[in-house]
């Protein structure tokens, strides 16, 4: 009888000890899994925040050059000529020198 006892209370221990020991392995597993987790949610917000920066940043770019675009701006030379941005004279310019000449 006191076989059996010992034995069943040894059996017990070792269901105890594996038990807390499965549990132990279950938090640390929960615990991994979490930072895990947050390490995944910390890189996904850091690459979003790159990612709208640089496309801010796009869109800016793309708005300077449509402003751009949008108003050529004129540049006065020697007197009255009036040159565009791409070189040719504008309708003032070219006016001009016609006004000119009937005056003298």
């Amino acid at each position: 009888m006191a076989t059996q006892d010992s034995t069943a209370r040894g059996q017990a221990e070792t269901r105890a000890a594996r038990a807390q020991m499965q549990a132990e392995m279950a938090a640390q597993a929960w615990s991994d899994l979490a930072n895990a987790e947050r390490s995944r949610d910390d890189n996904t917000a850091r690459l979003r925040a790159l990612r709208l920066a640089r496309e801010a940043e796009a869109d800016a770019e793309a708005a300077s050059k449509a402003a751009a675009k949008a108003a050529p701006k004129t540049v006065s030379k020697a007197g009255s000529k009036a040159v565009s941005k791409t070189g040719t004279k504008t309708a003032a310019a070219k006016a001009a020198p016609k006004a000119r000449a009937k005056k003298i």
